[in-house]
């Protein structure tokens, strides 16, 4: 059986971090935190007023080989304590899909983060930002994944020592 030729665009990776599910989601969810753990997202905003529920919108600040730009997202799950997923310029139809699960463990929780550039998001990288751009992407989310994921947990397990 062939492999499914959609899985080279997705990426997920998860980490067991020390801090209860409700916490955890409250930090993945804000868009102002994600510049704290991301090696490329410095930080984001609701627009229109937006709290984080399905429909509201963001912005988010990136940064990457000293070329800025700035990204509109549509939040898709907000489950709150177990998913928040959001779309990437849905205005173009939607480049890609992230998302963070968070299930409970005795630990504390297992956060899963997801990455997946959809078809849309393929062609406009190629079409905008040359031949070789979708699979820089890939390469950049399969090393910044882990690298969030690790971020995420030192700063939630100090918030959580320190009794932030």
């Amino acid at each position: 059986m062939a492999e499914d030729p959609e899985k080279q665009w997705q990426y997920s990776d998860s980490i067991n971090i020390a801090v209860e599910p409700e916490v955890l989601y409250d930090m993945v969810s804000d868009p102002k935190r994600i510049g704290e753990w991301s090696p490329i997202c410095r930080g984001g905003e609701w627009k229109d007023g937006g709290a984080g529920k399905v429909g509201d919108l963001f912005t988010g600040r990136n940064v990457k080989d000293d070329v800025e730009w700035t990204t509109i997202s549509e939040v898709l799950v907000a489950d709150h304590p177990r998913e928040f997923a959001w779309l990437v310029a849905p205005d173009l139809g939607g480049v890609a899909r992230w998302s963070y699960i968070i299930e409970p463990t005795d630990y504390g929780s297992r956060l899963t983060e997801t990455w997946h550039v959809l078809p849309t998001g393929r062609d406009w990288l190629r079409k905008n930002k040359g031949p070789d751009a979708p699979e820089q992407r890939r390469e950049t989310a399969q090393r910044g994944i882990p690298e969030t994921l690790a971020a995420i947990k030192r700063v939630a397990e100090n918030e959580a020592a320190n009794g932030c």
